[in-house]
């Protein structure tokens, strides 16, 4: 019986199907570790954290509050770190600061295992269905510079209302400003749970009864149908404590009336600047972020339409 001849053509086509597949397969492993074009290295994302007046603030608060759990020292979650990365994960900022690439540093990567026990909690807390502490919910507005700016000219404004006397103009203005920022809607759903460093209850249910003019039973702490649940019962604080005056910046003394007057109106300036830098930020991300994707799909294809043509009997 004799032996059929060898196609050393189809041989050579057979081989060169077989390394071009193992191309395929090693491009294709290589596409997938390459890390994604959203991701920025962490020390980028810090710089341009600490550049923004409300992300700044909210990320100097952590870096206080949750020491502890960054170092070691502990393996729960406190409530005071909790509220702070609460706060810093509400701005976009701190967002890409939580899902940066730690780009190899072992502290980086050390520290961000160590918040992985908050994870759960803390992105739950920003979701809009989700009821937080009214500590909480001010966190995240002072976090953010125009709803802070509101804030602090609501609590300017409203000392009689604080006291129970009435719901000035000005300060029922302050009010509707205030209830018009984004980053205040958990401040219209919140509730008192005794970690205030202001008179909650108390801010909440002259608020309701003299600006909203609701009536509300005392009993009804959970009520979450308007911007403040009521119950006067057992409040510990018996003013407001500034904004500038938490634990972070509490060595600093209180403004006389003028120069608080003066220090809002900056801080309106220094909103719309802070706006306009982190446009510019956001772009200049955008930009320079990889685009090795981009650059290995026209390859990709190439080597397809080669292997296609292989398959073409002539």
């Amino acid at each position: 019986m004799l032996l059929s001849p060898v196609n050393h053509g189809f041989l050579f086509k057979s081989f060169s199907i077989k390394f071009l597949l193992l191309i395929i397969i090693n491009l294709t492993t290589s596409l997938m570790m390459i890390k994604p074009i959203d991701a920025i290295v962490c020390e980028k994302a810090r710089i341009d954290c600490s550049l923004r007046n409300g992300c700044g603030f909210a990320l100097q608060n952590y870096m206080m509050e949750c020491t502890d759990l960054i170092a070691g020292r502990t393996q729960t979650c406190d409530p005071r770190c909790e509220r702070a990365l609460i706060g810093l994960i509400s701005t976009d900022e701190g967002k890409e600061l939580m899902n940066c690439d730690c780009d190899g540093n072992p502290y980086c990567e050390m520290s961000k295992s160590r918040l992985e026990i908050c994870r759960k909690s803390v992105w739950s807390a920003i979701r809009q269905d989700t009821i937080v502490s009214c500590s909480t919910a001010r966190w995240i507005c002072i976090s953010d510079q125009p709803c802070r700016t509101a804030l602090e000219y609501y609590e300017l404004n409203c000392h009689q209302l604080f006291q129970g006397y009435k719901c000035a103009y000005r300060c029922n203005n302050s009010l509707s400003i205030l209830d018009r920022q984004e980053k205040a809607m958990k401040l219209r759903t919140c509730y008192c749970d005794g970690s205030e460093n202001f008179p909650c209850r108390r801010v909440k249910y002259f608020t309701e009864r003299l600006c909203y003019g609701r009536q509300h039973n005392h009993h009804s702490h959970h009520q979450h149908s308007s911007m403040i649940p009521i119950d006067l019962d057992d409040d510990n604080h018996n003013k407001i404590e500034s904004i500038n005056h938490h634990k972070i910046i509490d060595n600093q003394k209180n403004n006389n009336g003028g120069s608080n007057h003066r220090n809002y109106h900056r801080y309106r300036i220094d909103s719309i600047l802070d706006r306009i830098r982190g446009a510019v930020a956001i772009e200049s991300n955008r930009s320079s972020k990889p685009r090795q994707t981009l650059i290995l799909l026209p390859l990709l294809m190439m080597i397809m339409i080669t292997i296609a043509n292989l398959f073409i009997i002539r």
